[in-house]
């Protein structure tokens, strides 16, 4: 599960590093169709669906014998992974550049990803990203970003009878990141950008420690090239055509599980454990800047 994100943020820091060799396309030339033509400001909207393959993080109950020689059963609470389930995200991006200044928006909408049958229902995911950025060169982007997801259906059916509700989660994290745009032959580039960040998750369902807030850590990598079909000194100052990769980890800290009597549900012992998570796909994508 750890490969193909450690692969596409290998690439997206050699293409920051290739990216100081060079002096003329800018980043958001690459990841978001950005470039100056007579004004400095401007305005971008992007279309940029990415068709994500995500291995969703639930929580399942069994029962279990933890101890051979004292067969007593326990209803035990663990994380599992159900099977990748496929879906496409049509992410939306609005912003504004001002000079050296970008500020923007990326919007994934509510999206059902399957379970394999694993929970009574799909789960859903929605993000929302706000992204200040600034330019250190003109192909190299520091950017500041704060993200919040709202996720529904963290539980298998199993648990659901134990907890008594599908469980969610509601995510805040800030993050800092490098994007960068490297111009191979004419209208063509290759972008990338790379961002790590802390965060705090807030679940419906408390832990059997009794926590319903845990500490988190995002990362985040996209590679790709990107293709200018359009440029003109007019109200469309030019429209750019995206082919690429990202990959988006997450890790929950610490979260508390517990093994319960049967019968009577008393907790007799808990076990602390990360939770991992990862999303990646293709995106493809257009984006026309005004």
């Amino acid at each position: 599960m750890n490969k193909v994100p450690k692969i596409c943020w290998l690439l997206c820091l050699t293409l920051l590093a290739v990216s100081q060799l060079t002096h003329s396309a800018s980043p958001e030339a690459g990841a978001q169709g950005e470039k100056k033509i007579g004004s400095s400001t401007s305005i971008f909207i992007g279309l940029r669906p990415w068709f994500t393959s995500w291995e969703v993080p639930l929580t399942d109950a069994q029962v279990v014998i933890p101890d051979p020689l004292a067969p007593v059963p326990v209803l035990k609470l663990f994380p599992v992974h159900a099977p990748a389930g496929s879906a496409v995200v049509p992410m939306t991006v609005f912003g504004l550049r001002h000079n050296d200044l970008t500020i923007s928006t990326n919007v994934l909408p509510r999206t059902k990803y399957s379970t394999g049958g694993l929970a009574t229902s799909d789960t859903t995911r929605q993000e929302l990203d706000f992204n200040l950025g600034y330019s250190l060169t003109p192909n190299l982007l520091a950017t500041l970003v704060y993200k919040t997801a709202k996720i529904e259906g963290l539980v298998t059916s199993n648990a659901q009878a134990t907890l008594g509700a599908r469980d969610g989660a509601k995510i805040r994290s800030v993050l800092l990141g490098l994007g960068a745009s490297v111009p191979m032959q004419g209208p063509l580039s290759l972008y990338g950008n790379v961002a790590y960040g802390l965060g705090r998750q807030r679940s419906e369902v408390p832990d059997a420690a009794g926590k319903s807030k845990a500490n988190a850590a995002y990362t985040i990598g996209e590679v790709g090239f990107a293709y200018r079909l359009y440029e003109q000194s007019s109200a469309l100052k030019n429209a750019t055509l995206q082919l690429g990769y990202r990959a988006q980890s997450y890790r929950a800290k610490d979260v508390t599980f517990g093994s319960y009597s049967i019968p009577g549900g008393t907790l007799i012992a808990t076990e602390q454990r990360d939770v991992d998570t990862f999303t990646g796909g293709f995106v493809l994508g257009i984006v026309g800047v005004f």
